[in-house]
């Protein structure tokens, strides 16, 4: 199933069906080897920073590095930090050398569910990166 990572990105009206493989996109290198646009790519390694790696939050420098191995722009970055704390699924600090941001642990499952359904999310957030490019 293209543009789906696991069975929980299915979308609702796909019943009584058997999916045989889903897009491997589980992982930094599968991701970065996907047909997913970059501003997508850039979004996912965000969350997947800030929700999915150890730890009670991200330094704002580790999050401008980019992701799955190509840069990005630093205003690209600063919109979506932007958008997901309007959106409050993120909250930031200021640590030692700067900002830090941290999740909003409640919004996990929200954001697995858009790592799982890629480009067949229907969240707004999904589309709201997609008007960034």
């Amino acid at each position: 199933m293209l543009g789906v990572s696991s069975g929980a990105g299915l979308p609702n009206w796909i019943t009584n069906s058997e999916v045989i493989e889903f897009d491997r996109v589980s992982n930094s290198s599968r991701i970065k080897d996907s047909n997913l646009e970059p501003i997508h790519k850039l979004f996912l390694s965000i969350i997947h920073k800030i929700f999915f790696q150890p730890g009670a939050g991200r330094e704002e420098g580790a999050l401008l590095k980019g992701g799955y191995g190509q840069k990005f722009s630093p205003q690209l970055v600063e919109s979506i930090l932007k958008m997901l704390l309007r959106e409050k699924v993120i909250e930031r600090f200021k640590g030692d050398d700067g900002w830090v941001y941290k999740p909003i642990r409640r919004y996990t499952g929200r954001m697995d569910k858009i790592r799982a359904e890629l480009t067949l999310s229907d969240d707004e957030i999904w589309h709201e990166v997609t008007k960034l490019q």
